[in-house]
């Protein structure tokens, strides 16, 4: 008679329950790194794909825009994290008491700008410009400025909030 003998170790508990919590820390381990690698993966291609879309729809790099186009509500959005330029009047420093809800203030200098050759709107008894901000390590020719001067701005319009759209200048050049 032929006899098949299982060999068969039997585990106590307490070692079954040592083992099974290795193994659903090792599953755990495993699934939260693969999900991690998934939204790292997600996060690459979307970058790229923002970035092939900002570039694909950018005019070429200091493209000149004319300022009533690339602040009008239905042109920003083409422009929004472009590089392009805009020639402009200057106006004034500051934004006179307006709301420039989001925009950050504390870390831009704000000024005012008008279309060449325009003349700023009068809301309430005050006059008031197109709104634009440079960083303020670079606003040092701003304290230069006359209103009047003819300046060119580079950069891009972006929106604040409320509607209200901001010429963000990487630079800003007295022409």
């Amino acid at each position: 008679m032929n006899q098949h003998r299982t060999n068969r170790t039997v585990l106590s508990p307490c070692r079954r329950c040592q083992l099974n919590s290795k193994l659903r820390i090792a599953l755990t381990l495993s699934v939260s790194l693969a999900s991690l690698w998934m939204i790292v993966d997600i996060e690459a291609h979307t970058t790229q794909d923002s970035r092939r879309d900002v570039s694909s729809r950018c005019p070429s790099p200091g493209t000149a825009v004319p300022l009533g186009k690339a602040m009008s509500s239905a042109f920003i959005n083409d422009y929004k994290s472009c590089d392009i330029s805009v020639e402009a009047t200057f106006f004034r420093i500051g934004n006179e008491g307006s709301s420039l809800g989001k925009y950050d203030t504390k870390s831009n200098v704000t000024f005012q700008v008008i279309e060449p050759g325009g003349a700023p709107e009068s809301r309430r008894g005050r006059e008031r410009g197109t709104f634009a901000g440079i960083a303020k390590a670079k606003s040092g020719i701003l304290f230069e400025l006359k209103e009047g001067d003819s300046i060119v701005l580079r950069g891009a319009p972006v929106s604040s909030s409320f509607g209200l759209a901001i010429f963000q200048a990487e630079s800003v050049t007295k022409k």
